[in-house]
């Protein structure tokens, strides 16, 4: 792992005890001896305040002036794109024609196929080419991520104008998909190469272990 463990942003992680070791199930399926609880790191608001505005800072000016609605996929990444969004805001408020961009968040279902998608529901509702921006908290695959966005922009004809997560964990897989795949940018607030695997392809710490999920999804 790439981490710096003197890096402001290790630091707050390991302070709300949200980087975890031993042998976990991630939401992409896929096993891995390090799992990233960003529910804990917004538990504390200050510290939540704190990771979102570094995040908003990592956004070229252009996306923070146009968007207009934040979109987080599924339930995990809604605490994070409230506090995102909030510090957009106050950076429009502060420098005089505030126009307030909207937090929504996706919610997972499954489709008429049996496969898992993602809709907006309680009444979230984006007109067409409105300018829209995915946030994530963490990022394995950026599948989740992707998804969300092909909903929005296919149910909703909106325009994708960026992603952004707080950790992309993928080793390179993120930023592939988004930019050289589907032509949208991708930011990330740290970039932490955190191997995950398959399961009939596990290394030899990881094989003899059983696998615990901590995510947001319910398991079948």
């Amino acid at each position: 792992m790439n981490i710096q463990k003197d890096d402001i942003v290790y630091k707050a992680f390991a302070q709300s005890n949200a980087i975890m070791h031993g042998c976990f199930e991630l939401s992409s399926g896929l096993i891995s001896d390090t799992y990233m609880q960003c529910a804990l790191l917004f538990t504390e608001n200050k510290t939540g305040e704190y990771i979102s505005r570094l995040c908003v800072e990592k956004l070229p000016k252009k996306i923070i002036d146009e968007v207009e609605i934040i979109v987080g996929p599924a339930i995990g990444a809604m605490i994070f794109c409230y506090e995102f969004s909030r510090q957009i805001n106050l950076i429009r408020e502060s420098e005089g024609d505030f126009i307030p961009v909207k937090n929504f968040f996706c919610e997972k279902v499954i489709n008429a196929n049996g496969e898992k998608s993602f809709t907006l529901k309680r009444g979230f509702k984006i007109k067409p080419n409105q300018k829209v921006l995915i946030v994530e908290d963490v990022c394995t695959t950026g599948n989740s991520a992707l998804k969300c966005a092909n909903v929005i922009k296919n149910d909703f004809n909106a325009e994708i104008i960026a992603a952004m997560s707080i950790i992309d964990r993928s080793c390179g897989k993120a930023k592939n998909l988004f930019q050289k795949e589907n032509n949208i940018p991708y930011f990330a607030l740290r970039t932490w190469d955190i191997m995950s695997y398959d399961r009939d392809n596990l290394p030899n710490h990881l094989a003899e272990l059983n696998a615990v999920y901590l995510g947001s999804q319910t398991k079948a």
